[in-house]
């Protein structure tokens, strides 16, 4: 590549020569160092990392595939349907089990029996039925 007057620039080189090489740009290997320090802020993570990395993998070879998956969560006695999208809630249900959101641990132990949970601004019902599985288990 050549510059403007015609010389050849150096800094255009450089990147050629990276690209040729196939070396990662640095905004790739940001993204792949916040996915890392993501991983390793979850608690499942943090329990099995082996485990969650394998279930990672399976998850993208399905979501290729377009192959949906049901899954157990026994500590709640509950299964769920998890279409094959590789963004969004279902990976991470899929990955983390029941570790998939901290806010679960937190309300299996302060809900009460027989009390009634208001949740304001759920979008979704996934929160809510592992409440009250949680709250059927203790009647």
């Amino acid at each position: 590549m050549q510059a403007i007057d015609g010389q050849p620039d150096p800094n255009l080189r450089d990147a050629e020569i990276l690209q040729e090489a196939r070396v990662p740009s640095k905004s790739l290997l940001k993204n792949l160092y916040a996915r890392w320090e993501y991983l390793a802020d979850q608690e499942a993570f943090r329990r099995e990392p082996g485990l969650i990395l394998l279930r990672l993998i399976s998850w993208r070879i399905r979501c290729l595939l377009q192959q949906a998956a049901i899954i157990r969560l026994p500590r709640w006695g509950i299964q769920m349907f998890l279409p094959a999208e590789w963004r969004g809630l279902p990976k991470l249900i899929f990955a983390f089990r029941e570790y998939y959101e901290p806010e679960l641990a937190i309300r299996g132990r302060s809900s009460l029996p027989r009390k009634n949970v208001c949740r304001c601004g759920s979008e979704r019902g996934d929160l809510h039925v592992g409440g009250q599985q949680d709250r059927r288990r203790d009647r």
